[in-house]
């Protein structure tokens, strides 16, 4: 696999454009909530009709996501969405799983279907998604989270893509997982999974599970 960033609408997967899950927010001017976001994602979903395949980066290639992967994180949405009535969609952003995406191509269909699925074809008849968002520096980081160093990145030079790793083992994963076995005894594997991908920051959860016994 070969995975090129150039900057934040410009990533690709072998030459084909993808967008991370955590900006697609920031294209539609969050007139979709991270709450429906989630469910596009499922394919048993009957509330939008809508579904996209979704894709997590793995430390050499990527995968499917499935729908026992999103039911996590719609959870996570609904008790933000209690707990922080006013703020939930900016906080729900940052709940969306780091280095996971979707092919920007197929994005673009769905959001079109979308809208018209949800009767607001007249009104948004005309809406383009922005692919020149304004994002502050430090939410850039944010959003990348996860594509960065596991990969491939542009380099500045004139001398093509630099190949930049980290040497983060599945032996990592398990000694972290042991520990909490000690310190934390009684969490469930998503839980152990969520606490250990705060160290390391560029694995999500669900590969952290996969590879943390």
């Amino acid at each position: 696999m070969n995975l090129i960033v150039s900057d934040l609408t410009n990533i690709c997967i072998d030459e084909r454009k993808i967008l991370p899950i955590r900006l697609i927010p920031f294209l539609i001017y969050k007139e979709i909530g991270a709450d429906i976001l989630v469910r596009w994602f499922k394919t048993n979903d009957d509330i939008t009709q809508t579904y996209i395949a979704s894709y997590q980066l793995t430390p050499t290639s990527y995968q499917q996501t499935d729908d026992n992967y999103w039911a996590f994180f719609e959870r996570e949405i609904q008790s933000i969405k209690i707990k922080s009535p006013q703020s939930w969609q900016n906080e729900a952003i940052w709940v969306l799983p780091t280095a996971t995406f979707v092919w920007l191509d197929e994005f673009i269909s769905c959001y079109k279907k979308s809208w018209c699925f949800l009767n607001f074809e007249d009104v948004f008849a005309d809406r383009e998604i922005n692919l020149k968002p304004v994002i502050p520096h430090e939410l850039t980081q944010r959003i990348l989270s996860g594509f960065e160093s596991t990969t491939y990145s542009q380099s500045k030079t004139t001398q093509g893509p630099k190949k930049i790793s980290t040497k983060i083992t599945h032996q990592a994963f398990q000694s972290e997982y042991k520990k909490l076995l000690s310190k934390k005894p009684g969490l469930t594997d998503v839980e152990y999974s969520q606490i250990i991908a705060k160290k390391f920051k560029n694995y999500s959860p669900e590969t952290i599970r996969k590879n943390m016994k």
